[in-house]
């Protein structure tokens, strides 16, 4: 019974460097965390503005349904927004969230360096894209109908970078990013693994 799997809901108050500023401003982030005992741990980056269950609960579902399976704990936010009164970078939640789990890691998921995946949809593919050849534990990555928030630069680079696996879904008829979009994000990451 996948519904009645453990969730942890964490208030984090992150400091870090506005990437457009240049100085320390505090993001405070609200997380839902599925542990078990994988020893790996799955990020999930919901689109623009999306919520941290999404549509239906379609994010707290699948979270819940991958914990009870022993595939990962996972940990989830809210999508980013531009429109944050600091105007932190799209990156920047996502960061703050990797910063927590990795500090965290051991009680989400038994391990101290635990296996990382990721999971971004739309906006947030984008930004998992851009940022996660920065961690060497995080070996797939998982980007639904990716959407190119980022700039084309920072997920040319990112997605060069990355050594793991790159996974693309998008529905051929999708009307937000184009049926085109994942085959442009599989065309940039030359550095992956498969």
């Amino acid at each position: 019974d996948y519904e009645h799997q453990p969730i942890n809901h964490v208030s984090l108050k992150w400091t870090g460097i506005n990437p457009k500023t240049y100085t320390n401003q505090e993001l405070t982030l609200d997380l839902a965390v599925h542990p078990n005992q994988s020893g790996r741990i799955i990020l999930n980056l919901p689109g623009y503005k999306g919520q941290i269950d999404g549509f239906n609960n379609k994010h707290q579902k699948l979270a819940q349904y991958m914990q009870g399976e022993n595939l990962g704990a996972v940990v989830r936010c809210k999508g980013p927004d531009n429109n944050d009164p600091k105007n932190f970078g799209l990156d920047v939640p996502f960061r703050a969230m990797l910063e927590y789990s990795l500090y965290n890691a051991e009680e989400i998921c038994g391990l101290d360096d635990p296996e990382i995946l990721l999971i971004g949809t739309s906006a947030g593919a984008g930004v998992v894209a851009a940022v996660a050849y920065e961690c060497s534990l995080i070996t797939k990555m998982l980007l639904m109908a990716p959407g190119d928030n980022m700039g084309e630069g920072a997920i040319q680079q990112g997605l060069a970078a990355f050594r793991g696996e790159v996974y693309v879904v998008i529905g051929q008829n999708d009307t937000n990013v184009g049926p085109n979009a994942g085959k442009k994000f599989l065309d940039l990451a030359t550095g992956a693994s498969h």
